[in-house]
Order: C-alpha cells, then structure tokens, then sequence
C-alpha cells in the first residue's frame, strides 16, 4: 500500500476494521469511546466530511496516516 491509498482509507472504516464502533453519530460528527485508553464516555470525535479525527482527552488532532501510525506503534 502506498501513501495514496493509505489516504483514501475512510478512518470509520479502519475504526471498524479493529472493531471500534461508533456511540453516536451527530451531522458529519461520528463520535467512539478512545480507542488509546479505556473510557467510559465517547471523546474520540471523527469528522466525516474533513476525514479528521480528534481526541479530546489527548488533545490531538489528526489525518488518517498519523492514526495508522499511531495505531501500529500502539499495537
């Protein structure tokens, strides 16, 4: 896989390729419990029109390849 086609992967897609499903869908706003740390209530917000992603209890903010990054380092 290349730079392009790791882009055009939609982050709800990969989300639900580890099994993440979202909690609520609000808009173009789709919103999971943090798939960094067990939580109770959702702060993973991911933008569906902008392809972004943000975690409010980390505070970041991010394209689908940082998550794919972070993911593996994770993992």
């Amino acid at each position: 896989m290349n730079i392009r086609e790791a882009k055009d992967i939609r982050l709800v897609d990969f989300l639900a390729g580890f099994g993440y499903e979202p909690v609520i869908q609000r808009g173009n706003s789709v919103w999971y419990k943090s798939p960094f740390r067990a939580e109770k209530k959702a702060s993973f917000k991911v933008d569906l029109h902008k392809e972004l992603w943000y975690d409010f209890g980390l505070a970041m903010r991010v394209l689908i390849i940082s998550f794919q990054c972070i993911t593996c380092i994770a993992y």
